[in-house]
């Protein structure tokens, strides 16, 4: 979570963040944007080597430089020296009478990290306010046809300091309109102060669903590309044809499970059967079978 400091008059924004045995501090104006990311064994090399005189477990040097960077009180003197290659925040306080001091070494940020860190979590605050506005503006309307059907079927309020007007989407807009131009002032001349609880809350919860946003993306793609059908291997009972055009006898059946169901298997073999009697009243009746493609093409082979 972001918190709020004041050096020199100016108002900035710092953040530390632990991934991955590694500590991440983002510190910004609101223009520009520095980082540090250091690993936890270097982040206590470095408070060791800053506070020789300093004796306390890993632990208690890990905690206090940590609580630093976390807290907003004035008993933390700070100070932010910018130089052309590499910013410097410095952060010291009395412990126990002794000095304890702590240092981190940061870079400007890109693009791409500004976006990532500060306006994009700040543009879907903006979006989920705005489907907060409409959620409450919809609840507004049906609670005020609610309240005008108790009046059509003859209820009456009693005390007509709680009675209410009809909410009006237009008027609202309008005033909020014009309370704009103090509340844009009011963010250039503080900026700090528009991250208000619910924003800064927001922001945090913003920052934690980001990977489960991109796994939700994932398995949307991959649920797209799997296919519909599943294709089955062809039989192994089927026979391959002679020809490209040849066309498949009445008489023939296909014995396989996989292409037709039981029903249909028990139906062709009713069929074979008739058709087989029929051949042999054929041949009694001195009828001859005309010969197949295939004894027609083997004396041609």
């Amino acid at each position: 979570m972001w918190k709020k400091f004041k050096i020199e008059g100016k108002e900035l924004l710092i953040k530390h963040s632990l991934i991955d045995e590694c500590h991440k501090i983002v510190v910004t104006n609101f223009i520009n944007l520095w980082h540090e990311e250091i690993a936890n064994e270097d982040l206590l090399i470095r408070c060791k080597g800053m506070n020789r005189l300093v004796e306390a477990t890993d632990e208690v040097f890990l905690r206090n430089a940590l609580s630093l960077l976390q807290t907003e009180a004035d008993h933390v003197i700070r100070s932010f020296v910018q130089a052309d290659h590499e910013t410097v925040l410095e952060l010291h306080t009395c412990l126990d009478g002794l000095k304890f001091r702590i240092k981190f070494f940061l870079k400007l940020a890109n693009n791409i990290l500004m976006f990532e860190e500060l306006t994009c979590p700040l543009l879907t605050v903006v979006a989920d306010l705005e489907k907060r506005n409409q959620l409450l503006m919809d609840m507004i309307k049906k609670k005020d046809l609610e309240i005008l059907e108790y009046k059509l079927e003859g209820a009456q309020i009693s005390r007509k300091a709680v009675e209410t007007e009809q909410f009006d989407a237009d008027v609202f807009s309008l005033q909020c309109a014009e309370a704009l131009s103090n509340v844009k002032s009011c963010v250039v001349s503080r900026p700090s102060h528009a991250l208000s609880p619910l924003v800064q809350g927001l922001l945090h919860h913003v920052s934690s669903l980001t990977v489960l946003a991109n796994n939700t993306e994932d398995e949307a793609v991959k649920t797209k590309s799997k296919p519909l059908v599943k294709l089955r291997s062809p039989s192994r009972n089927k026979k391959p044809k002679l020809y490209d055009d040849e066309v498949v006898d009445n008489h023939s059946i296909i014995n396989t499970e996989e292409k037709y169901g039981a029903d249909e298997i028990e139906e062709a073999k009713n069929e074979a059967g008739k058709s087989i009697g029929n051949i042999k009243s054929e041949k009694q009746q001195g009828t001859k079978k005309p010969k197949s493609r295939i004894q027609n093409v083997l004396p041609n082979l």
